[in-house]
């Protein structure tokens, strides 16, 4: 289950952390999707 929602609009990209039981503390799992996401968010711009 990702602790990550990521939602594009347009040209802004939305990344909400989601982990409540942990008061959304970074995971290495949510490190890694973050990297992942805003790698796409910059490809996806060109």
């Amino acid at each position: 289950m990702s602790h990550l929602n990521y939602e594009i609009d347009g040209q802004v990209a939305y990344l909400t952390m989601n982990r409540p039981e942990a008061r959304n503390a970074l995971s290495l799992e949510m490190r890694t999707e973050i990297r992942d996401r805003l790698q796409e968010a910059d490809v996806g711009s060109e």
